[in-house]
């Protein structure tokens, strides 16, 4: 980036050239990208590339999810959990469960909370 210099500069206020403040905005969201970057590059090495990927969605789960599918449903399915096991984690009924995994009962916020 090139040098940035005020048009005009107060005690409290600084005129840049449009350029040159979209310059700056385009290197903060830069900074901010390599360091989320960094961050799961660290997550990679902390815990290993095979314990790391199994929360990476295929392009088919996304999809599922892009397309509205239940998200609670998508997961349960990648972990490979029958919904009792998932309900019995929930403590809540196996029935309940499918209610809301077909999305017919609103469900309080608690349990769903509580499962997702």
């Amino acid at each position: 980036m090139n040098v940035v210099k005020p048009l005009t500069q107060t005690r409290d206020t600084i005129t840049l050239k449009r350029a040159d403040f979209d310059a700056l905005v385009r290197s903060a969201e830069d900074a901010v990208d390599l360091a989320a970057v960094d961050a799961h590059r660290a997550y990679d090495d902390r815990v290993g590339w095979d314990s790391a990927r199994r929360n990476y969605l295929t392009a088919d789960e996304a999809r599922r999810l892009l397309h509205g599918e239940n998200p609670v449903r998508v997961w349960r399915e990648k972990r490979g959990i029958s919904q009792g096991v998932l309900a019995e984690a929930a403590n809540v009924a196996v029935s309940y469960l499918s209610e809301r995994l077909t999305r017919n009962s609103p469900g309080t916020s608690y349990r769903v909370i509580s499962m997702e």
